[in-house]
């Protein structure tokens, strides 16, 4: 199965319930037993689900996130790694859905409302890690990425750098960004571990895209026809996407996950907003549009048009309260297939992604939502197996924007300074996936890969020529400040 298959009520309770004859039901939640909550995925979640269990017979997950931070903790902050550990659990009271694991595709949340003290420390046990071998790098932990139930928080002492690390079907890429900032407030704030929030778990926890963006749960013969036309659409692009050449044949088996990444310096990165802006263009249309020309280059078909799977952000569509960040911890996002061809002007083609990017959204969209996904999911678990085809080895895009939207990088002061941010995902397919964000003033451009089908000699390829594009294109220099790994 390959990736081109992927789319990219709040009630405060008192107290913990006491079990009824009849179960309990707390948006979207079912009371099972004393002190478990249950709910089926929905079709998104458990099209990331499946997709991050891929290749389980590995022990390593597929498309499981990580947000790396380098941070400067000011002579106030008291013991570096029991703040940490207590901003931690602190966080997890605040957004539960840290704490649901599966059972299949059902989440299972287990309360904690009757020892609340105990509760946290044996979750923090399970997902809190000083790295105390400093030896051990970021990079190396990324490389393996171990399939887990729960996320993950790792503190490198030596490095002063935080590794958040969750499953996709949990969070999304800008709710990681806002978990990570919550977390580094508390960090400012350190106010020790607070657990009044322990009666109100259930909730706290957030329900699943298609409930938030309130599609229906018995589609109309309209939405039906319409889903039907979407999928159809989404799929021919996403199939015709170009691939790039990589090393091996279709059975060669997955090896560690790597990235490649290019940061421009704030005055190039400067010079190219300002670019954009008198061409009334968005930066994240202009990388797209060079992106295409890097992959038009590596690809020798002669192949007129470039279409892949972009994500895009659902949270400004929801119904309140879901886009606000108390509800940071869901994976609130889609896909779109932006298209680019060949013999098209580079202007005329970001003019029309620019305009593509500001107005691809609307409720047709959102009522089909429930139905496209079920439909997909249920082709993902219950297809009978497909004919062998050649792998897709196309490059995906997803731009971030600017990251302090979402995540400050600045708590208390100088209690709690973000120096560095890196956003990634494990991959292990023969795709690549483009990460496009700025952060700190500065534009970064990362590419995560799997060094089974690829040196970096090739990433770094298509970084050179997205940079080289943009500068021809743009008529401006782009210097680069860092190249990672270097």
């Amino acid at each position: 199965m390959d990736d081109t298959l992927l789319m990219t009520s709040c009630v405060r309770l008192s107290s913990f319930p006491a079990p009824t004859q009849t179960p309990t039901m707390t948006n979207g939640w079912v009371q099972t037993n004393l002190g478990e909550w249950r709910r089926p995925l929905g079709g998104l979640e458990k099209t990331y689900r499946f997709t991050s269990t891929r290749f389980e017979e590995t022990g390593r997950e597929h498309w499981g996130l990580y947000t790396s931070c380098r941070v400067e903790f000011g002579p106030h902050v008291d013991s570096v790694p029991n703040t940490l550990r207590t901003a931690w659990m602190n966080l997890r009271l605040e957004f539960p859905g840290l704490a649901v694991t599966l059972d299949g595709y059902e989440a299972v949340y287990q309360s904690i409302a009757r020892s609340p003290t105990q509760g946290l420390e044996a979750w923090a046990d399970q997902t809190f890690v000083i790295q105390s071998d400093e030896d051990k790098t970021v990079d190396q932990i990324l490389a393996e990425y171990n399939l887990n139930n729960l996320p993950g928080l790792v503190y490198f002492p030596k490095t002063s750098e935080v590794l958040f690390l969750t499953s996709h079907w949990r969070v999304d890429a800008l709710g990681c960004c806002l978990l990570v900032d919550r977390l580094f407030a508390l960090v400012a704030a350190d106010q020790g571990l607070d657990t009044d929030l322990a009666g109100q778990e259930i909730s706290l926890l957030s329900p699943s895209l298609e409930d938030a963006v309130g599609a229906p749960d018995t589609p109309t013969e309209k939405i039906q026809s319409d889903t039907m036309r979407m999928l159809s659409s989404f799929r021919q692009k996403a199939l015709a996407s170009l691939g790039i050449g990589y090393r091996g044949d279709r059975l060669t088996p997955p090896g560690h996950a790597a990235y490649q990444s290019m940061v421009l310096t704030p005055e190039a990165s400067d010079r190219l907003v300002l670019a954009c802006k008198a061409r009334q263009l968005s930066v994240s249309a202009a990388v797209f549009v060079a992106l295409s020309r890097a992959v038009f280059n590596l690809n020798d078909s002669g192949a007129d048009e470039y279409s892949t799977i972009m994500a895009v952000n659902m949270r400004p569509y929801l119904r309140e309260p879901y886009g606000n960040p108390s509800h940071a911890c869901q994976a609130y996002v889609s896909s779109i297939t932006p298209t680019v061809r060949r013999s098209e002007a580079f202007d005329a083609s970001a003019r029309a992604l620019t305009s593509y990017f500001k107005t691809w959204h609307n409720q047709d969209f959102d009522q089909c939502l429930r139905e496209a996904y079920r439909m997909q999911s249920n082709a993902l678990l219950h297809a009978p197996p497909q004919p062998s085809t050649a792998p897709p080895s196309g490059v995906t895009f997803s731009s971030l924007g600017v990251i302090e939207r979402n995540m400050n990088g600045r708590y208390g002061g100088d209690k709690v300074v973000v120096k560095d941010f890196r956003f990634g995902v494990s991959m292990l397919t023969r795709q690549m996936l483009l990460y496009v964000w700025s952060f700190g003033g500065r534009l970064s451009l990362s590419i995560n890969y799997n060094k089974a089908y690829y040196g970096r000699e090739k990433p770094k390829a298509v970084l050179g020529h997205v940079r080289t594009t943009l500068e021809a294109e743009m008529g401006v220099h782009l210097d680069v400040e860092t190249v990672a790994p270097s």
